[in-house]
């Protein structure tokens, strides 16, 4: 108003040590499809991990298992979950290493 204007610098510092995110590109890590899902979903991991958890939008565990050595891919049956947005993440040990979205329809 009259005029004026407010200007405000922001800078964000992201030490890869604390967030263990070093080798970490989570647009490559995760590959899931179809993604939106109503049946059958198929989670493709380019990295060594050593397991996979889905959350709802309130943050609960919906599903957590666990990625054999050499396992490079797996299935999951989603046809009994309600449809809503999920959290995918991709483990190792206990690092998250890739981050997806997932939308469930019917």
């Amino acid at each position: 108003a009259n005029g004026c204007i407010s200007k405000e610098d922001i800078n964000v510092y992201v030490d890869s040590c604390i967030t263990g995110f070093d080798e970490m590109n989570t647009t490559n890590n995760l590959l899931i499809y179809p993604n939106p899902v109503s049946n059958q979903l198929t989670i493709e991991f380019m990295v060594k991990a050593t397991g996979i958890r889905v959350y709802n939008m309130l943050g609960e565990l919906v599903i957590e298992k666990s990625i054999k050595t050499g396992e490079k891919s797996i299935q999951l049956n989603v046809k009994d979950w309600q449809t809503t947005i999920y959290s995918i993440q991709l483990y190792k040990d206990k690092v998250v290493i890739g981050n997806k979205v997932l939308n469930v329809v019917r």
